[in-house]
């Protein structure tokens, strides 16, 4: 007999694999029962069972499966249970087994390649000349090489949680989610119904990772199933030790081959990128895109031969909307570069301004303010000089000193797909206005950067704007790819919805509204570079020989980003995030709430370890200098949020290059692989 909705609320967990293949064991397991008033739902295909693979989210998402009868990676979710209370639900799935089906434990290799030519299938002969070799380029000097970062597990910012409430032929969903639109249609598709009969209210999500744009439907799904099939209404919570299946950032080997000429410039490239996309690659051709945009970025140096590809793992799904953005590329060009010039016995920042590209004059400015503000060119011809001295003299146990520098874009205007988005601004009789936009759930820096513009725009105090976040049923599905670019693209439209009220509002009596689409043919009409931001950084490090110790002296930043909100979040916002960068490049801290998980070889059969991640830097904290260049006349914000990760890793480890004498080429660095590679050299 089904329960009535209006009876109790039962409490559901999700059941995550603990390896590759494995399977939930039926219920006559050796460990006993499950508790009273617990159901465990799991899909076992040769029974037919409706919650296997047959089932699917909505796209761009279509490849992956809402529960599995065997994982495809380890924390995929594999089952479900439900029971009175939490507590008991919790008991019921410690006793749940699992058993692994070993033909099921690995994924195909490829899962998507670009049709270009590997570029480690254009390495000849001359490539096995000494790339470390300090005397500079003769006549041809061909340099080579592999530069590799490690996959990096996030824990989310905030809880995901769903509330199903059957009722009738529909049912009614409470969810954290920025994504409405997904959520809805996908729970239709499983149920088996029209999508008008799933009503959604949402709950403001303060801009959690990536990882959570998809996660958030695929937890409403679950819980829909459940409540359905249970007859009552469920609430499907992770726990905090599950955080870490929302979001990551992804594992990648980049392969250059460089033709140097005598002056310093570059003849040739060939870059192949190798990408870890995880089980399922989703977003297929916008990640295709943004690798390729960080590969030819800011130099005039175009790559003229350029391989991508990615890999099928058994890893958690890592695509556009977890982990894959430009650092990974960024960081092997800003170090690759950095080599490039130290073999062509250049200043690096120098070294670059020859060969950026002229129709962006802000690239020179910003290379010339991130020099005068880290004396760039000085440190580094001393710590130049003193390196090569160094290795003429006995070894000492001097701390030995570093600098490095790197710069790189933060894309905001990829806009692919289908999304659109819109806002509304109505200005009222009493002076007030009232903005909308499609956008369920903006983090706080948002409102207040949104409620800015219009009140600048508009000449009114800011006390009198006020944002209308409420999700509604005629809205568009503006979704991730706009949401992610929300802090470039939306202020466009709300800086475009202004300019049309002040036109009309002294022809046209109040209330005025006006309403503005964003469209992925926007960005179009827009320079190249309007939706572009810029930084650069310089850091400092010290290498300690007697201990190998890493201590970052100082970082410097140099950020174009736009027209400024608000300084002081701003520089909050940057320094946190090169922390974060900094921690991601040195090690990673682990707390009590996560743990290490290893593997003894992936399908390359290298041996991976699985980080999970929380933000936190060891050791003394840096100085740390932030420079905002100035925005032009009528320039919005470009966002600044990924420029730490995207420049920081890149110029410590050329810091860390320097000191050594060493060329680092992976992240996070050891300073146990940096002591072998010194002892060897001896």
């Amino acid at each position: 007999m089904s329960l009535s909705v209006k009876d109790r609320v039962l409490c559901a967990r999700v059941i995550p694999a603990a390896r590759a293949g494995n399977r939930i064991v039926p219920e006559e397991s050796p460990r006993g029962a499950l508790p009273a008033g617990c159901v465990l739902l799991h899909s076992n295909p040769e029974a037919g069972d409706p919650l296997s693979t047959g089932i699917h989210l909505q796209p761009p998402l279509e490849e992956i499966p809402v529960m599995p009868g065997s994982a495809a990676y380890p924390g995929q979710v594999i089952g479900l249970v439900t029971g009175p209370d939490w507590a008991t639900v919790d008991e019921a799935v410690s006793l749940v087994v699992q058993d692994q089906d070993i033909s099921l434990s690995a994924e195909s290799r490829i899962a998507w390649t670009d049709e270009s030519t590997p570029a480690s299938t254009k390495a000849d002969e001359d490539a096995q000349e000494d790339p470390e070799n300090d005397a500079p380029p003769q006549e041809h000097h061909l340099v080579e090489g592999v530069y590799r970062t490690e996959v990096q597990l996030h824990r989310l910012d905030a809880p995901l949680w769903v509330e199903a409430h059957p009722e009738g032929g529909e049912i009614t969903l409470r969810v954290p989610t920025q994504w409405p639109g997904h959520v809805r249609h996908s729970v239709a598709e499983a149920l088996g119904m029209e999508a008008r009969k799933v009503e959604l209210r949402i709950v403001p999500v303060e801009g959690g990772r990536d990882g959570a744009l998809y996660y958030s439907s695929l937890l409403a799904v679950l819980a829909a199933l459940a409540a359905v099939r249970l007859g009552t209404s469920v609430r499907l919570a992770l726990r905090a030790d599950q955080m870490t299946l929302t979001g990551g950032r992804s594992p990648a080997t980049m392969h250059y081959l460089t033709s140097l000429l005598p002056d310093g410039s570059i003849s040739h490239n060939a870059l192949d990128i190798r990408l870890d996309c995880g089980a399922y690659p989703v977003l297929v051709e916008e990640t295709r895109e943004r690798l390729r945009a960080a590969a030819a970025s800011i130099y005039d140096d175009a790559l003229s031969e350029y391989s991508v590809r990615a890999m099928r793992t058994v890893t958690m799904p890592m695509s556009a909307f977890e982990g894959v953005g430009t650092a990974q590329v960024t960081f092997a060009r800003e170090v690759h570069y950095n080599r490039l010039a130290g073999i062509a016995q250049e200043d690096p920042i120098l070294w670059r301004e020859d060969r950026f590209r002229r129709d962006w004059p802000v690239l020179t400015t910003l290379a010339e303010e991130l020099a005068e503000a880290a004396g760039f060119h000085r440190r580094y011809a001393a710590n130049e000089l003193v390196r090569k001295r160094r290795l003429q003299l006995p070894r000492n146990t001097t701390a030995l000193k570093g600098i490095g520098c790197a710069f790189g874009e933060q894309i905001s205007g990829i806009t692919a797909g289908k999304e659109q988005g819109y806002v509304s601004i109505r200005l009222d009789q009493d002076g007030s206005a009232r903005l909308h936009c499609s956008v369920p759930t903006p983090t706080p820096r948002l409102r207040v950067a949104w409620r800015t513009i219009v009140a600048q725009e508009l000449q009114i105090p800011k006390e009198q704007v006020t944002l209308d976040t409420a999700c509604r049923s005629d809205m568009y599905d503006s979704g991730p790819r706009i949401f992610s670019r929300g802090s470039s693209v939306i202020p466009r439209a709300i800086t475009s919805a202004c300019e049309a009220i002040q036109k009309q509002r002294f022809r046209e009596p109040l209330p005025i509204l006006v309403r503005r689409a964003i469209k992925n043919t926007r960005a179009t009409r827009n320079p190249a570079d309007a939706l572009r931001s810029l930084g650069g950084a310089a850091v400092e490090a010290t290498i300690i020989p007697a201990t190998m110790g890493i201590e970052v002296r100082s970082v410097t930043i140099v950020v174009y980003a736009g027209r400024i909100m608000d300084r002081q979040a701003t520089e909050i916002e940057l320094r946190r995030g090169i922390y974060q960068a900094l921690s991601w490049t040195l090690q990673e801290p682990l707390d009590r709430n996560t743990r290490e998980v290893t593997r003894d070889t992936d399908l390359m059969g290298d041996p991976v370890v699985q980080r999970h991640y929380n933000p936190g830097f060891p050791g003394t904290p840096p100085r740390i200098k932030v420079v905002l260049l100035p925005a032009g006349k009528r320039e919005a914000p470009v966002g600044m949020g990924e420029l730490p990760f995207l420049v920081v890793p890149a110029a410590l480890l050329s810091a860390l290059s320097q000191a050594s004498g060493l060329y680092l080429d992976t992240v996070p660095v050891s300073p146990d692989g940096m002591l072998r590679m010194l002892q060897e050299e001896e």
